[in-house]
């Protein structure tokens, strides 16, 4: 009895809530371990997809926001967004790495600004 009468009273104090907007958020984790482009997942030192060669037109490129991919895959992302794939910033290509933790084998990838 006492049970009964501890949930009937549970199930009165919850309130109904309406949600009016919902904003969801994805995550994506790196490391610099994983040496692969964020858009193929080929490795930054191998071929981009449709490539011929190591290096044929797959040299690796840094974002502004620091992110990097084959330069054929950013070339191909760009094509319909603007944006970086990762975070979403306005993509604008960096002119050069300088060092920091978010590197291929932690070499640098934070771009001059």
């Amino acid at each position: 009895r006492w049970l009964s009468s501890w949930r009937s009273a549970r199930r009165r104090s919850f309130k109904q809530v309406t949600i009016k907007s919902w904003h969801a958020v994805a995550s994506w984790t790196w490391t610099t371990e994983d040496d692969v482009c964020g858009i193929c997942h080929m490795a930054l030192d191998g071929c981009a997809p449709g490539a011929v060669g190591p290096g044929d037109d797959s040299p690796v490129v840094w974002g502004r926001c620091s992110h990097y991919f084959h330069l054929m895959c950013i070339n191909t992302w760009l094509h319909n967004k603007n944006t970086c794939p990762i975070c979403r910033r306005k993509w604008e290509f960096a002119s050069a790495p300088k060092p920091g933790p978010a590197t291929p084998g932690g070499r640098g990838a934070t771009a001059n600004t």
